[in-house]
């Protein structure tokens, strides 16, 4: 077992914070169930790590009011965010629509002339890890149900046929693996034989959901060995990030909040905390 040590008494007291009140301790308190660390690195620069429910399209979502409020008292020098550097849109609504909490806060970046960077990994990252584990089929079948989710998120009121349909397409654009399936039709049949005839692509408009379930525990591993990637490729890029600005507004999704957390209060200079 290893030593219960100060750095580990202070991460469990932050998930205590975290968890049972949406917030830390500091001079920012969310009205929304946004997770928010404010601290500072031993080489002087301020981050704040905000947690976040993935939202598209939720123009009225508590959130939106507390990244507005954060980005104007924080004034950070970058944002550094979950999915890419993400386009800037002509208006808020517009940045919400399309993008939601990434490009709301890209939107605001570009109002105040702050950098925009990301903190994950790329597609062909995603790709040679993968491939390097899983055949070329199967990795092309996880991308594919995994974009039925975030399709699904932005068509809220789509049917099941332009879903899946839209998320064919944006696969194939972002990860163009030259291997079967090469249809949608092809993809059905795949996850039948792979799976269980049982099986449907529009189960997975919920694909977080679903691949709990003990006949898809490959594509949850699949899944979890990805995020452990995305998670350690972006504590480091975080750290570059700090030698070259002086505020950082690190954005990203709850399931993301805990290791960057707990790696970044390695770092943290003890001195000061909010």
């Amino acid at each position: 077992m290893k030593p219960f040590t100060y750095l580990t008494f202070k991460a469990l007291m932050l998930i205590f914070f975290l968890l049972s009140n949406g917030s830390f301790a500091g001079s920012f308190k969310p009205s929304s169930k946004l997770w928010y660390l404010k601290s500072t690195l031993q080489n002087g620069t301020e981050f704040i790590l905000l947690g976040t429910n993935h939202m598209a399209g939720e123009l009225n979502n508590p959130q939106v009011k507390d990244i507005g409020d954060i980005m104007a008292f924080f004034k950070p020098d970058a944002v550094v965010l979950e999915g890419g550097v993400w386009e800037v849109k002509q208006s808020k609504s517009d940045a919400i629509s399309c993008c939601g909490e990434m490009g709301l806060t890209a939107f605001l970046a570009s109002q105040q002339d702050a950098k925009i960077l990301t903190w994950d990994t790329t597609a062909q990252d995603d790709i040679q890890l993968l491939l390097s584990r899983y055949p070329a089929p199967v990795v092309e079948l996880f991308f594919y149900l995994r974009e039925i989710k975030n399709t699904s998120s932005r068509l809220k009121s789509g049917s099941d046929a332009q879903v899946l349909k839209s998320a064919w397409q944006y696969s194939q654009r972002s990860y163009q693996l030259d291997s079967k399936p090469n249809s949608v039709l092809q993809a059905s049949e795949l996850l039948q034989y792979l799976f269980g005839n049982t099986l449907q692509l529009a189960d997975f408009r919920h694909f977080d959901k679903k691949i709990q379930e003990q006949p898809l525990s490959s594509l949850l591993s699949m899944k979890n060995e990805l995020n452990q990637l995305r998670d350690e490729k972006g504590v480091n890029k975080v750290m570059q990030y700090a030698k070259e600005n002086k505020r950082l507004l690190i954005v990203m999704g709850k399931l993301h909040f805990r290791y960057f957390m707990s790696e970044l209060l390695k770092h943290e200079d003890d001195r000061t905390s909010d």
